[in-house]
């Protein structure tokens, strides 16, 4: 499948709040290419692909993935509580990184 068409699926699953089934198919696309994806969709978008992998381990390794510069522009779709909750889950170091 190409990128552009794995980018219209989840953001077809990120809108219709199929939450289950947006996991699975970043679970399946593995924490790179969800991160591809995730720079590609809309604030509104991303806040809820964001908050909908809040607790699940992949979102950790999705934002490892992220590069550095792009960190503070996609965390800050978030409102302040879920935005403490995913800081908190991250190394230390890279949490660092972003308040700099």
């Amino acid at each position: 499948m190409r990128f552009s068409k794995r980018v219209e699926f989840i953001r077809r699953l990120v809108q219709s709040g199929a939450k289950q089934k947006l996991i699975h198919g970043l679970e399946k696309l593995g924490p790179l290419q969800s991160s591809r994806i995730l720079r590609q969709l809309n604030a509104h978008d991303q806040r809820t692909f964001l908050e909908h992998l809040l607790s699940h381990p992949l979102l950790d390794k999705t934002l490892l993935e992220l590069p550095e510069e792009t960190i503070p522009e996609v965390l800050g779709v978030l409102a302040e509580s879920p935005l403490t909750t995913i800081l908190s889950s991250m190394p230390s170091d890279w949490v660092w990184g972003f308040l700099q």
